[in-house]
């Protein structure tokens, strides 16, 4: 009898737990991004046709390319949200089906920024003299990125529009550059690489606060070992790495660990200091979850090290400022984090899963002057039981679901402003890499 009263206590606690008290708000996100970009495109074509008035046959020839645009985008977007459903709702998803949902979400992301710099780059350049020529080179390049987005076909990210991305409304880029190119030529540790650079050069000011680190550190016993893995929204991609060592220190980490994609490095700082595990893509000897586990307990257990630190941006990717696309977060930190946690319990060792939440991409792209801030959201010790693949765990579908909600939570109803074309506020960027399309957000 009394199996039957906990199993009913159980099932009721179940279904009542947050994870499914809280729905995915990913779907609808989606849809306001395709409805905002449709209507940046809608707005452009009716501009070309009423101010710059050009021939009926240039019009036409936009008009079919911007139906064409409309057309990939809302195909990829289903095609995502399928995926989506298939991974972390319907849970069917194939390891295939996984890949593609990061493959495609990423060619997405890139398309659309990309998309909307080529219309506003038209409209800063354009005069009735070339309008004519200018609307054929935009066509051009406009169809190339939109058939490509329907074949499935990868869109790179060209070089100038990865600088611009980085370096967007930053201080001292040049010094940043220097120090960057100076300690990549010298093989220096992505630590030391991290602590030359002063993360607030990646901004429009200097200044930026850090709220919350001194009540999330009170979550950690004190004179306990300790691990935690930290997540965050992944908007920009330099400034993001140097914030998370940052914080991590002022939490009281002994020895910072960064999970990060190799292919973003030119050349890629060595492993050999142990504060860096890659992310290979398309390489099947490579096991960051399994990488991260040991170079972890390495540190916690064979060393004089009272607490550890890893930081992972489980969304894997950029919402880009041009777009700002909603973003996944997969589960890869969860399941370290519970991996983790099972791992050391014998050794008495806490693991603590810690969320953080920047403002950024809005502090970078609004058109009135917005405080840049980094708030610790919530810090929550991990279950040490082990993870039964056999059922859906909870545990890991209730963090990943509240992390991609709140991450989510400023994108898909802002985007660059195509008309606007002033640059960003307080740029010291160099004329020749200056991305000057984020000044203002265009709100539907």
């Amino acid at each position: 009898m009394k199996q039957i009263i906990f199993l009913f206590i159980g099932l009721v606690s179940f279904l009542v737990s947050p994870a499914f008290a809280e729905a995915p708000e990913y779907f609808e996100k989606m849809n306001q991004f395709a409805r905002l970009t449709e209507h940046q495109i809608i707005s452009f074509e009716n501009y070309v046709q009423e101010v710059q008035k050009v021939s009926p046959q240039a019009q036409a020839q936009l008009s079919q390319s911007l139906k064409l645009q409309q057309k990939a985008l809302w195909g990829e977007i289903e095609r995502l949200k399928s995926l989506y459903d298939k991974s972390f709702v319907a849970k069917t998803a194939t390891k295939e089906d996984r890949k593609a949902l990061v493959y495609h979400e990423s060619n997405l992301s890139i398309a659309v920024h990309r998309q909307l710099v080529l219309l506003h780059d038209f409209l800063s350049e354009v005069s009735p003299k070339n309008a004519e020529k200018k609307l054929a080179v935009l066509v051009r390049n406009m169809d190339a990125i939109s058939v490509d987005l329907q074949k499935g076909k990868s869109i790179e990210v060209p070089a100038g529009m990865g600088i611009n991305q980085v370096f967007q409304s930053g201080q001292k880029v040049a010094v940043s550059v220097c120090k960057l190119l100076a300690g990549f030529c010298t093989r220096k540790s992505l630590s030391g690489l991290m602590d030359s650079l002063n993360e607030g050069n990646f901004l429009r000011s200097k200044q930026y606060e850090l709220i919350g680190v001194e009540e999330a550190k009170k979550a950690f016993p004190a004179n306990e070992k300790s691990v935690f893995i930290l997540i965050g929204n992944h908007d920009q991609p330099l400034m993001d790495i140097a914030l998370a060592r940052k914080v991590s220190l002022a939490l009281g980490s002994d020895h910072h660990v960064t999970m990060t994609r190799k292919s973003v490095y030119p050349i890629p700082p060595p492993v050999s200091a142990g504060d860096v595990v890659f992310v290979v893509d398309n390489d099947p000897k490579s096991n960051p979850v399994q990488e991260s586990l040991d170079i972890l307990a390495k540190n916690i257990t064979e060393k004089s090290h009272n607490r550890v630190s890893l930081a992972v941006y489980p969304e894997g990717m950029l919402p880009y400022t041009g777009g700002q696309m909603p973003m996944t977060v997969k589960e890869g930190a969860f399941v370290i984090a519970r991996k983790m946690a099972h791992q050391l319990s014998q050794q008495g060792v806490s693991v603590y899963l810690v969320r953080m939440k920047s403002n950024i991409i809005e502090h970078l792209t609004a058109a009135d002057t917005i405080p840049a801030r980094v708030v610790m959201e919530s810090v929550e010790k991990v279950p040490d039981t082990a993870i039964d693949r056999s059922r859906p765990d909870e545990w890991i579908e209730r963090n990943r679901l509240q992390a991609e909600n709140s991450f989510n939570s400023h994108r898909g109803k802002t985007q660059i402003d195509i008309f606007n074309l002033d640059k960003v506020p307080y740029s010291k960027i160099p004329l020749s890499i200056e991305i000057r399309a984020c000044s203002k957000v265009f709100v539907l």
